[in-house]
């Protein structure tokens, strides 16, 4: 079981949500945990190489990477911490409304692309294998950038932070409306440095792991949490069925129309 201290780096844009950034400040640290490092760049892929590279410089033994643009628990870190892993994530969704969907992806023993996402919400109270997460509340171990990087090759561990540039569009794939592809034979399809680096973990070794009872809010107009998805998929249940009772309702009227009209 992997313990000690951990290093909190934070990367948004200048201006967020008062509560957002309050929640990382407030964030609960034990004694030796440093920061938080709130970072602003221009591209919030080079903050991340940034917080990382601070990180293995430092005398940490973990980094607890956080989207500045979400609202976090208190007892985030505590909870990841607990775990005592390698890697694992909190359960946070994307900043988009239709449809609403997790930035977890699921694990594949076969290392098969391009990577299915999750599409279900993650039952409560156990942890979940994951083939990637994206990097906005995950908790890293020194010891999985170390295994990384010789995979590299000397690239840096965050080279773009998009999840989304699919040779597939993610939110018609949810929706049931599209099916996964293979990526392009040319590799000319960029994959997300988040996917990127989850696969490297995987191969050097590592498990990923995501505690679906450790919830952050992305903010839209208030902050979007994985209940969010939970609600999603139940209102569109609610809706098709009240689609299809008003188109019920529709065709008996336009039957007894023809009907009337046929009397004439």
């Amino acid at each position: 079981m992997l313990t000690g201290s951990v290093y909190i780096g934070a990367v948004g844009a200048e201006m967020q949500p008062v509560a957002a950034v309050a929640s990382v400040i407030g964030m609960r640290r034990r004694p030796g945990d440093g920061g938080p490092v709130i970072l602003t760049p221009t591209k919030g892929y080079e903050g991340r190489q940034k917080l990382i590279e601070m990180f293995l410089a430092s005398d940490h033994d973990f980094i607890l990477l956080l989207d500045l643009d979400m609202q976090h628990p208190p007892d985030l870190l505590e909870r990841l911490r607990a775990h005592g892993l390698p890697m694992v994530s909190g359960l946070y969704v994307k900043r988009a409304y239709a449809p609403v969907q997790h930035i977890w992806f699921e694990d594949d023993p076969g290392f098969n692309w391009p990577m299915q996402p999750v599409t279900a919400a993650p039952p409560p109270g156990a942890l979940v294998r994951l083939g990637a997460t994206g990097w906005g509340a995950v908790l890293i171990h020194r010891c999985v950038f170390e295994g990384v990087a010789p995979l590299l090759k000397g690239e840096p561990f965050v080279i773009e932070d998009d999840m989304d540039v699919w040779p597939y569009d993610l939110a018609a794939v949810l929706c049931g409306a599209e099916s996964l592809r293979p990526l392009r034979a040319d590799k000319s399809g960029v994959v997300g440095s988040d996917i990127r680096f989850g696969f490297f973990v995987r191969q050097a070794g590592f498990p990923i792991w995501g505690d679906p009872d450790a919830r952050s809010g992305h903010y839209i107009n208030y902050p979007l949490t994985p209940d969010d998805f939970t609600a999603s998929a139940a209102m569109c249940e609610h809706v098709a069925a009240q689609i299809e009772a008003m188109r019920a309702a529709w065709r008996e009227r336009v039957d007894g129309l023809a009907g009337q009209i046929q009397e004439m």
